[in-house]
């Protein structure tokens, strides 16, 4: 029982300390995350909030765009891991198809956990990357808005929500071939 609550006593002493460290440095952090929000450096704004433990309401722009950032890199990254396959691969493929279309309909839904409520400070983002996951979704894989844009309405999108349309996709990659 007291290692347990000697546990909780660092706990709460090192959540404190962060607190103060947050507090102290504060302009300095507004400033670096400014820099990499303006830079358009969203992997490395992700990066160092995640570091400092910066994440929060009081942050909410920045954490929102961090998130957003993250969630589009994961898209970018199965997307071109699914592009760069042979194509005879890719009507086989439904792992990078899959979690390509899962992190694209994460991005086009802000599906960022508590800082999913769209900003204004962040539309124009937000718009640039839904377009990007749009034509992809809609101009490499061939589907369309009608069946993309009812899977983004919910509040948590999961990978099992993409088998639709890696379904779709690869039957329309079939016929076209």
């Amino acid at each position: 029982a007291l290692f347990v609550l000697g546990l909780i006593v660092v706990d709460k002493g090192s959540q404190a300390f962060k607190a103060i460290c947050r507090k102290t440095n504060a302009e300095e952090y507004e400033a670096a995350m400014e820099r990499y929000y303006e830079n358009r450096e969203f992997g490395q704004l992700y990066e160092y909030m995640s570091e400092k433990d910066l994440f929060g309401e009081e942050q909410y722009r920045y954490s929102q765009a961090a998130l957003l950032g993250y969630d589009f890199e994961r898209f970018q990254g199965y997307k071109l891991q699914f592009l760069e396959l042979p194509e005879e691969k890719k009507q086989e493929d439904t792992y990078y198809m899959k979690y390509s279309i899962t992190h694209g309909l994460e991005v086009y839904a802000l599906d960022v956990g508590i800082y999913s409520e769209p900003i204004p400070e962040n539309e124009a983002l937000y718009e640039e990357l839904r377009g990007e996951v749009m034509a992809y979704l809609v101009g490499t894989l061939g589907l369309t808005g009608e069946e993309v844009l009812p899977l983004t309405k919910g509040s948590i999108i999961l990978s099992s929500d993409a088998e639709p349309l890696v379904k779709l996709a690869k039957e329309r990659r079939a016929r076209n071939e």
